[in-house]
């Protein structure tokens, strides 16, 4: 089974909702997980788990947060090469597309997606949750 390190950064918990849904699918299925908000992660325990997920709301002009989730992923750089990825995040205007333009820039880095990234407009729906359970059980293998 594999172990999930998961970083977050939520500006008006609609992301933090996503990452507690998956948080909760790992956890009701045994699962390993170190679970964080970006801003305090350990990046020691992060990067040993197996499969790495971010999660980030849109900021900007489309863009994944730059002050807590970019960092991280840059310090990270390193060890994305062929790294298995799952993004998430939430978003309020755009229609998401902040996620394709950061699930290019992983494969761009090296990194395998190893699951669809998941969106929500504002806070997440049942829909949303549910996907999320369903990533974290693909995760786990």
């Amino acid at each position: 089974m594999n172990t999930i390190g998961l970083a977050y950064f939520s500006n008006t918990g609609n992301t933090k909702a996503l990452a507690e849904a998956f948080k909760s699918a790992v956890e009701a299925k045994g699962g390993s997980l170190y679970f964080s908000e970006a801003a305090g992660v350990d990046k020691a325990a992060f990067a040993a788990a197996d499969v790495w997920a971010f999660g980030s709301p849109a900021s900007g002009t489309e863009e994944i947060n730059d002050t807590e989730v970019l960092p991280l992923i840059e310090a990270l750089k390193d060890h994305l090469k062929g790294k298995k990825v799952f993004l998430f995040g939430s978003y309020g205007w755009g229609g998401g597309a902040f996620m394709d333009a950061w699930k290019q820039d992983m494969e761009g880095r090296g990194a395998v997606i190893a699951a669809e990234p998941v969106t929500c407009l504002e806070a997440p729906d049942g829909a949303a949750e549910s996907a999320m359970r369903q990533a974290a059980e693909a995760l786990l293998g």
